[in-house]
Parts: C-alpha cells; sequence; structure tokens
C-alpha cells in the first residue's frame, strides 16, 4: 500500500535481528519464529491479520502504523492477552494505561508543545502557521493541539489542511491554497514518504519560509538538501 517502505524496514530490521538471535541460541534457549503479514494499508485486513496471528498464541505482536489501525487492533491484543507495540497511538490509548499496549512513540498531540519550542529559533518575526496534516485521528490532534497553543500565544494559524489519510500526498490545488494563506512557517503530519513532494510543491508556490514535519524523515532530508526544511522525531 501507501506506507509499504514501512513493511521493508519492518521485514528487514526485525529479520535480520532476529536471525541474529537465533544463530546465538534464541532466548533462554528457545528460537524465534518471526511471522510477518501484509495488512496493504486497510485496516479490515490488519484486523484480520490480528486475529489470525492471534488464534496462533504468540509472545508478542507489533505492526499498526497509523493511530487508525492501532485503535483497530489494540482491543482483540488486550482480549487474548498478548502484548502489542504500535507505531503510534492515541493518548486515550496510552492514559490511563492499558496494560497490553506499548506505544513506539509518543502520541502525536504531545509532540505540538517540542515543535512550538522550536518555532521561535526559526521564524524571526510573529509566527503565522499554517497546518497540514493527514485526516486521520493522531494527526488530526496533533493539528489541533497546534491551533490550541497558537491561540494561547497570541501566534496566528493561517489555514489547517487536511490530506487524504490514505496515505496519498495531499492535492496541488491543496498545497496552492495553504500557500496563499500567507503563512511563515508550515508545520505538517502527513506519511513521510510524501513529505519531499509536498516540500517542492509548496517551494514551486512560492513558500520560502520554513517547513516542519512532526515526524522523522531521513529520506526527504537527504534527497532535497532544502536548509529551511526540519523534520523532528522523539526518537
Amino acid at each position: 500500500g501507501a506506507l509499504a517502505a514501512f513493511g521493508g524496514y519492518v521485514k528487514d530490521g526485525f529479520g535480520s535481528t532476529f536471525d541474529a538471535v537465533n544463530k546465538a541460541g534464541g532466548i533462554g534457549g528457545h528460537k524465534i519464529e518471526f511471522k510477518l503479514l501484509d495488512d496493504q494499508f486497510t485496516l479490515s485486513t490488519s484486523i484480520s491479520n490480528m486475529k489470525e496471528l492471534l488464534a496462533e498464541k504468540p509472545v508478542f505482536v507489533t505492526g499498526s502504523t497509523l493511530t487508525t489501525f492501532c485503535g483497530g487492533n489494540g482491543t482483540y491484543a488486550a482480549k487474548a492477552k498478548v502484548p502489542m507495540t504500535c507505531f503510534a497511538a492515541l493518548a486515550n490509548q496510552v492514559s490511563p494505561v492499558e496494560p497490553y499496549l506499548f506505544d513506539r512513540n509518543p502520541p502525536e498531540i504531545t509532540t505540538a508543545q517540542p515543535l512550538f519550542n522550536f518555532i521561535p529559533t526559526v521564524v524571526t518575526s510573529t509566527p503565522k502557521i499554517g497546518i497540514l496534516v493527514s485526516d486521520i485521528p493522531g494527526p488530526d490532534a496533533f493539528a489541533a493541539q497546534v491551533q490550541s497553543l497558537a491561540k494561547a500565544k497570541g501566534w496566528t494559524v493561517t489555514s489547517s489542511v487536511t490530506a487524504p489519510g490514505d496515505g496519498t500526498p495531499p492535492t496541488a490545488a491543496q498545497v496552492a491554497a495553504l500557500v496563499a494563506t500567507g503563512p511563515n512557517v508550515i508545520t505538517m503530519e502527513i506519511a513521510s514518504s510524501e513529505n519531499a513532494a509536498f516540500v517542492e510543491d509548496a517551494r514551486t508556490d512560492g513558500f520560502t519560509g520554513p517547513i516542519i514535519s512532526q515526524d522523522a524523515d531521513y529520506d526527504g532530508l537527504s534527497t532535497l538538501s532544502d536548509p529551511n526544511y526540519y523534520a523532528l522525531s522523539a526518537n
């Protein structure tokens, strides 16, 4: 699907790690069996995969790239009492604590404050913020928190645009409309594989100010070599 690269990284990272552990004798003398299922970026398939894995009584499950998927699968893992890690969970999934759910990143809403601490280091005048997020619960919560913090500081939010929640990039018209509102800094949380295309579109539309991704984007940073493009990551 649209985020297939994440699956490739999981396959390579987990596979090579477990191979090394198994060659060294496993864990407590037991070899690790690693099973990878492709959800094709479809929630219903992800849940079907989760049920299939849980039926085999695993000791641990992982995946769930988006907050939507984490929410959909978390109930099943908890019922089976199998520990599960998500790439991104919603704030209400980690507080109060759900004992079988672990989050590999802080909920998106908690990353807005560090981003606000960073903005004055790259914007010399009063910030006028344009927001771009994918239309799924975690990024939506991030956008709402950015707007709340901006209001408290007396900063302006010129526009808040939601891209499709299926991993596809914002349309050219959406990018042009966002730039046309006159921000002097843009914050975003979309699929990181689409970041570079957005930055290029925004520059083509005449935006020269800082663009800050809420998430890591190593490929985009190295590909663009744009001195006014930043990626923040809790990791």
